[in-house]
């Protein structure tokens, strides 16, 4: 199979798990003449959304090969739906460790009312303090307690005033948990004081304004990020801003951005607006540029000509 097909049927997949499309994308998978890393992984992201997680297992045991996305995928489900037990066995088995992997299980322990006294002791504890307080940070962010979310963040500005993970963080939180105009005054604050944000930083805010629907402050993070930082848009960028565009109802302005960004996922992020806002026509361009042996970009336009 053509490295440019198993691309293809990847962006396609990865965006209907985006879109939360999670029983499209897994038809999808088994429909998949080949398949690689990232379509397992996207398979079990698809598989993971509720409480039985027995398909999840199934898939990642019959992975050929792993990635640490794949072992963080299945220890995030395990970890939200309070599985400590099976949760920290596959962590102990994790050939390396990440940010998310933490992030995951401090916020499970949290959910299960263990200390962070208690956490710090079982896992040895976490020798770098900044990214010991991030996990904190992003632990009370995940149960919703944005004080005391607030309260670390604050501890931990003056040793780590000019970290752009530190404030990446709480942007976050605020972020998850719906309160897009708080992330974006923290943003500001950020930006006026000086810390420069780095490429995730960009990523976290554009998410936010995508979610809350804040196009036009969208529209200006994105110039600031290509402007004023000389940071280049990557693809999660793009995506975060397709579908602003795209919720928006600018479906010919996403299309244009959607050209700027070599990525199949783009053009079905514009298809899944183009259905929403039954626009038949543009989303007939959209399944043009979409692999032609890849049913799931026709199931979208079949849609959007329904709802002309």
């Amino acid at each position: 199979m053509a490295c440019h097909d198993i691309l293809s049927w990847n962006g396609l997949l990865g965006a209907l798990v985006r879109d939360g499309r999670f029983t499209e994308a897994l038809k999808l998978f088994q429909e998949m003449p080949e398949r690689d890393v990232a379509s397992y992984n996207f398979a079990i992201a698809a598989v993971s959304q509720g409480e039985d997680l027995s398909e999840a297992r199934t898939i990642f045991e019959r992975m050929p090969e792993r990635d640490l996305f794949s072992w963080t995928t299945l220890l995030n489900a395990l970890a939200a739906t309070g599985r400590l037990t099976q949760g920290r066995a596959l962590f102990n088995q994790m050939p390396a460790l990440d940010i998310v992997a933490w992030s995951s299980m401090t916020e499970a322990y949290a959910r299960a009312g263990h200390t962070l006294k208690a956490m710090a002791i079982e896992f040895n504890s976490v020798s770098n303090e900044l990214m010991l307080g991030g996990l904190i940070i992003s632990m009370y962010g995940g149960c919703g307690d944005l004080t005391a979310a607030a309260n670390e963040f604050h501890a931990l500005l003056l040793p780590y005033h000019g970290s752009p993970v530190l404030w990446s963080t709480m942007v976050a939180a605020y972020s998850q948990n719906g309160l897009v105009e708080l992330a974006m005054v923290l943003f500001s604050t950020m930006f006026g004081e000086g810390v420069e944000p780095s490429d995730l930083t960009f990523v976290t805010i554009l998410a936010a304004c995508s979610h809350g629907g804040r196009l036009h402050e969208g529209l200006y993070y994105f110039r600031v990020m290509c402007t004023d930082c000389g940071i280049a848009p990557g693809v999660q960028h793009y995506h975060c801003l397709i579908d602003l565009l795209g919720r928006s109802g600018r479906l010919e302005e996403a299309r244009e951005l959607v050209t700027s960004c070599a990525d199949p996922g783009a053009w079905t992020i514009l298809l899944g607006k183009c259905k929403l806002h039954g626009n038949a026509r543009l989303g007939k361009v959209a399944t043009t540029n979409l692999d032609h042996h890849v049913p799931g970009p026709y199931l979208l336009l079949a849609n959007a000509y329904t709802l002309r």
